[in-house]
Parts: C-alpha cells; structure tokens; sequence
C-alpha cells in the first residue's frame, strides 16, 4: 500500500488560477477519490483542485503543494478532501472560511511563547529628530495566526499546531513582534507529542517579523489490526509572517512517515486583522 511520504507546503501566494503548477489542474469531480468523512466547515469563493504528486517507487508518494490565495480575508482555508492512493493524487479544496475557526486550548493542548528582539520605531524617531517634516504614514498593531492540523480517516483531528504573530508597524518597519504557539494532540487515540517549540525573529532590516513553531507526534498504534510501523507527523515549521504595512503571509512545512499515512488527511487554515 503506498503513503504519503512528504507533505511540504510553500508560501501562500494570491495567484490566479492561471498561474497555477502545472500539477494542480481544477477538479470537474471526485472521480478516482477516497473522500474525507470528516464535516467540514462551508467556504466562501471555493475552489477544488487535483494536485498530481510524484510517485516515487517501492509504493510511496510525494506532494509538494503550492498554496496561493489568502491575503485581504478574515481566514483562508486550504484543505485535503480525497486521495487517491493508485495514482499519487490529492483533492484539495481552497476558500474563505465563513466563521474563523476557535484556536485550539485546554487539555492536551501546550502553549509556549516568545519575543523578537525590539528595535526603536524609526518613524517615531525620524519625526522627533525633525520637527520641520510632517510624517503621515499608517501604523497599527495586528495579530495574524496560521492553524495547520491532520484528520483520521473518521474526521477525528489527531494532531495539530498553531503560530499566532503580534506585530506592531508603522508603514516603514515592523518595530515589535511577540509570538504563540500551540500544539494539541488525541491523546485518547494514542498519540503523544515527541517535540515542541516557538520562537518570534525580527528581520534585521526591520521591514517582517515572523514567529514559527515546529513539534512532532508519533501514535505506535495507528494502523491497528493492519500491522505496521508506528505513524509520525511532522511540522518543520508553522510559520506566518508580519510586514511593515500590515500584511501577512504563511509558510509551512510538515511532513508524514510511518505505517498507515495515506490515512490521515490535512487542511491549513489563517487569518489577519487588527490586535
């Protein structure tokens, strides 16, 4: 039986379909596919996609799969409705998310958070330093969140990381940026987190900052009476990133090995607004 070897996931772009991998074609129907049980939430402005992954031999499949959309909503989702095992394809649905989905909190959830290094708000600093200029510029502070989980086969979430980003900007340079991370885990299932951290980075030139969090799950019994090795799943990084203007993007990557992964089915969600 093959599996999903590796799930990498690229930055989010606003592309239009045009512009698209050439492996990422729109869906005229679920044909071929083993559909997702999972209910999922109704999205606004959707598309459906089949993206070709790569057959890599001895039953295994690899997806690189380029994200793209996003940017000026309350909260973008990008999800994996069907596979099919026999031919290394994925259906993936992509729109906005009528309600912002609730960050996950409470038992079996960890929370850990960090600060960028601060630096002085040039705009404050170029405005005090010259009383004959004017500055009129637009600043605020946002929080921007990037929520990245793994579904079984029945809709159960097994596992799952989010990265929260609290910038403040001021239309030149990001001048503060805090981050928060949190992962989760269906521990009743037989899942137990491996690793975890959060850290927050502010770009030296001062015009991004971005806060990531990375962890690993493992569940030594996922494929239960089929046997098998244990199931890992691997989130290199949960990333989003915070602009000088205000903007936001995501960037993740995560990764499957194991027993049974072309079992477990992804989605990628994320928002921006005002702090």
């Amino acid at each position: 039986m093959k599996h999903l070897a590796r799930v990498a996931l690229a930055l989010a772009m606003a592309l239009p379909v045009a512009a698209l991998d050439n492996s990422l074609t729109l869906a005229a129907d679920n044909a071929g596919f083993t559909m997702s049980n999972r209910k999922w939430e109704p999205l606004a402005e959707s598309h459906t996609y089949i993206f070709q992954g790569v057959d890599l031999g001895a039953e295994d499949c690899q997806f690189d799969i380029p994200e793209f959309g996003g940017e000026g909503y309350g909260a973008w989702e990008q999800r994996v409705i069907g596979i099919d095992v026999g031919d290394c394809r994925l259906l993936l649905e992509e729109g906005v998310l009528l309600t912002v989905p609730e960050l996950p909190r409470g038992r079996g959830h960890k929370v850990k958070e960090a600060t960028a290094e601060p630096i002085a708000d040039p705009g404050v600093a170029t405005a005090a330093a010259d009383a004959q200029v004017s500055v009129v510029a637009a600043s605020g502070r946002n929080r921007a969140w990037q929520y990245v989980r793994y579904y079984d086969p029945v809709g159960i979430q097994v596992n799952g990381v989010v990265t929260e980003l609290y910038w403040s900007w001021n239309g030149s340079c990001v001048y503060s940026a805090s981050a928060s991370g949190s992962s989760g885990h269906s521990w009743l299932t037989g899942w137990e987190r491996l690793t975890f951290n959060v850290s927050a980075t502010q770009a030296a030139s001062c015009i991004y900052a971005y806060g990531t969090t990375t962890a690993s799950f493992r569940n030594q019994g996922f494929c239960g009476l089929l046997g098998g090795a244990a199931t890992y799943t691997y989130y290199n990084y949960v990333r989003i990133h915070g602009y000088y203007n205000g903007s936001a993007a995501p960037t993740q990557s995560t990764a499957l090995h194991g027993g049974c992964t072309n079992l477990l089915g992804r989605s990628v969600s994320w928002g921006n607004g005002a702090a």
